[in-house]
């Protein structure tokens, strides 16, 4: 469970939320929510001081290392994503172990519903967009 400004900061993002159209979403904690749209869904973990937007967008097979094929192709999809993030408005590709995220930090002090709505709209359109070219990219990796 979060600490007291956690729980504060989550009822307001709980209020925007709530207000916004086009998502669904649940609690996974006091201060975690689950939001969906159009299948995808993206985390948001609100801390004392940011809001953390997570999704997961999927996972990078294991590769044999020694074969050049396999390390051109993850190099190719690693480029891919760095072009992606030069052109994002919110948030970046990432890579945490063997998984693709796409996530954007918020600072809570200024944040406001628009704020929250356009960064979720943004994270959710671009890997809607994007999702079967990166796909693409992997196959055989």
């Amino acid at each position: 469970m979060g600490s007291q400004i956690e729980i504060d900061n989550a009822q307001k993002v709980l209020e925007y939320l709530s207000t916004m159209e086009d998502i669904s979403f649940k609690s996974i904690r006091e201060d975690i929510f689950e939001v969906s749209c159009d299948g995808l869904t993206c985390l948001v973990d609100v801390e004392e001081t940011i809001v953390c937007l997570a999704m997961e967008v999927m996972d990078i097979p294991l590769t044999n290392i020694e074969d050049h094929k396999e390390t051109q192709k993850k190099l190719h999809l690693y480029g891919f994503l760095l072009r992606l993030n030069n052109e994002a408005i919110h948030g970046k590709f990432c890579i945490n172990g063997d998984k693709i995220f796409m996530k954007d930090n918020l600072e809570f002090e200024n944040l406001d519903k628009n704020e929250l709505e356009s960064s979720l709209a943004w994270i959710f359109a671009v890997v809607r967009k994007n999702i079967e070219k990166i796909a693409s990219i992997m196959e055989g990796v």
